[in-house]
């Protein structure tokens, strides 16, 4: 999205409708996307959560409006979880000054917030080939990887690769 020029874009963690918060799976999936999602030029768990309940109106002036309701905020999807989800939230608060200038950069320069290794490495020929890592202005983060049971996030930074930030097993 960064190198098509939109560079403040966000996923809505957990998307933006479907997903049962009492559904084991679906509490998998909401925490990789998550702690991705700190590393995201914008970071928000946002949308519509299972089960929807009837309305009397559907439609207000021809609009549909949504019937969740459901919880959705970190500490509605389990205490293990609401752990993990906590520490990327403090992650991210501690990237707060860093985040900002990335986003400076962008507005002043045009450069994306998050962007391929080779758009930093243009030289480097193996940067050509990962499809899974990024870089924003020193930081080569790679996405979690693996199952939903058992997967690593790795951040890199200036060369010293802090090898499995973390790996959960079994969520």
């Amino acid at each position: 999205m960064g190198l098509a020029g939109i560079p403040w874009w966000t996923s809505d963690i957990g998307g933006f409708v479907g997903g049962d918060g009492k559904d084991p799976a679906f509490r998998g999936l909401l925490v990789r996307w998550f702690e991705w999602g700190a590393f995201c030029p914008v970071f928000r768990l946002h949308g519509e959560r299972l089960p929807y309940y009837e309305r009397e109106v559907e439609y207000i002036d021809g609009v549909r409006t949504f019937s969740s309701g459901q919880d959705n905020e970190v500490w509605s999807f389990g205490e293990e979880n609401y752990e993990i989800m906590k520490k990327f939230l403090f992650i991210r608060e501690n990237l707060r000054d860093y985040v900002r200038n990335c986003m400076m950069e962008a507005h002043l320069h045009g450069t994306p917030v998050m962007r391929p290794l080779f758009y930093d490495f243009p030289e480097d020929k193996t940067c050509w080939g990962y499809e899974d890592e990024y870089v924003r202005t020193g930081y080569s983060c790679c996405t979690s990887y693996g199952s939903t049971d058992i997967h690593t996030f790795r951040i890199s930074s200036c060369g010293n690769a802090l090898e499995g930030c973390r790996i959960r097993q079994n969520v």
